[in-house]
């Protein structure tokens, strides 16, 4: 007996010395856009869910934590479907809860704005992949926000060398009446003023706005004579405007569509069809294996091969860079000797300077904004399998993700402000090869 209580007593001392002294578990919460209000499966912000939480396994094999570690638990995430509508509840519910150090995802600007309010109350940080409205670039208004993307101005301006490539002029804005869609049109219409672009007129409308109204208005427009459409919203609102250019034939020879939005694959038919020729920006990403590593890994976990110019790739891989940069701050902190909480992390969540997936992240002094970002222009050619519309319709039933649809790369405007084209691979709307 005496034997048998030594060896229990020799095993406890083995387990309790080889074992991490003090290891933390730094629990993070998740507020994603999973699905929208009217049910649609919303594939990129569920692939920047499961790319949140790709980076977390990654980021605890690393060893940059030292013993530590972070945890992203499906409990403490939560769908809140691009909605403002009931957004202060979810944001209430998850930022209150005792043991979470940060909260991740946050994509939808209107929502945001609702969820870093709260993320002040509280004094925890919310960190967003995807939320890209002018005014969350406020450290003064929103001093507990920080994402990791520029905002919305960076990516809406690529499309200006276009029109001057091919002295296009005279141009339509849709917008929707959010924060995003709002601050957006104030952008574009200083980028239009600086560059000497005629705007012949601006459309602004609730989010979730009917088909009849989006027609409308897109038929003023086109009374106007303007055949250059920029539509600033969010997809499912994108969706709708190209319903109604589809409907009106506006989706034909003589017109160019800049969206600053991709669609995704389960978008109505008639939406990616009326969409052919559109131009969408994208974040440049860094051809490295790593990158190849997250492509294979994600493709598994969704059960398909992904395409990096697809709308869910790109918020998925940001998704991935929104855990990362918490790793990053985590570890500053530490090198200084701070005791890792919210608060005394938020402060930290503005210094990392590292190479993500996306490419180089670090936030710009005085603001919530990543500093810099590439852009990539892509054009939508269409589906990538010839099928009847009954075919797409049953498949699309089948998998909700949708049948695949090919987006092209065509040109790119850097940080710098080099911009390249490559005109041989546009198609313009009607599936012309000749610019307008």
């Amino acid at each position: 007996m005496n034997n048998i209580k030594s060896l229990i007593l020799a095993l406890c001392a083995v387990l309790l010395f080889s074992a991490p002294v003090n290891a933390k578990t730094y629990e993070l919460g998740g507020l994603f856009t999973m699905s929208y209000s009217n049910g649609l499966y919303a594939d990129w912000g569920d692939y920047a869910r499961i790319s949140a939480q790709i980076a977390v396994d990654d980021i605890n094999k690393s060893g940059i934590l030292g013993d530590d570690s972070l945890s992203l638990r499906n409990e403490n995430i939560l769908d809140f479907r691009c909605a403002e509508q009931g957004a202060h509840e979810l944001g209430e519910d998850l930022f209150s809860r005792d043991g979470i150090l940060a909260v991740v995802g946050i994509d939808c600007s209107g929502p945001a704005s609702i969820f870093a309010d709260i993320a002040t109350k509280y004094k925890v940080p919310a960190v967003s992949y995807g939320a890209g409205a002018e005014p969350l670039g406020s450290t003064e208004d929103y001093p507990f926000f920080v994402r990791v993307m520029s905002p919305s101005s960076v990516f809406e301006r690529v499309f200006f060398p276009i029109l001057e490539k091919y002295e296009l002029n005279g141009i339509s804005i849709l917008h929707t009446t959010d924060i995003w869609g709002s601050s957006a049109k104030d952008a574009l219409l200083k980028d239009a003023e600086e560059r000497n672009v005629r705007v012949d007129s601006v459309y602004g409308y609730d989010r979730n706005s009917s088909f009849e109204k989006v027609y409308y208005y897109l038929s003023q427009a086109k009374a106007k004579g303007t055949k250059q459409i920029f539509i600033v919203m969010p997809v499912p609102d994108t969706a709708l405007a190209f319903q109604a250019a589809r409907s009106l034939g506006m989706d034909t020879e003589g017109y160019s569509f800049y969206s600053s939005e991709i669609l995704s694959p389960n978008n109505s038919q008639m939406a990616l069809i009326g969409a052919i020729g559109n131009f969408a920006p994208k974040t440049t990403f860094p051809d490295t294996p790593e990158l190849h590593s997250y492509i294979e890994r994600l493709s598994k976990k969704v059960g398909k091969e992904i395409s990096q110019d697809s709308s869910a790739f790109l918020w998925g891989i940001l998704g991935y860079d929104n855990i990362r940069i918490i790793a990053e701050a985590i570890a500053l902190a530490k090198v200084d000797g701070i005791e890792i909480t919210p608060e005394a992390l938020m402060p930290y969540l503005r210094k990392p300077n590292y190479m993500g997936l996306t490419g180089k992240i670090n936030i710009e002094e005085g603001t919530n904004n990543r500093e810099s970002m590439d852009i990539d222009i892509i054009n939508l050619h269409g589906f990538k399998e010839e099928q009847s519309y009954i075919e797409r319709w049953f498949y699309t039933i089948m998998n909700p993700s949708g049948p695949d649809i090919d987006y092209q790369k065509v040109g790119k405007l850097d940080s710098q402000g080099n911009f390249t084209f490559d005109e041989s691979k546009v198609i313009w709307p009607g599936g012309q090869k000749t610019a307008p």
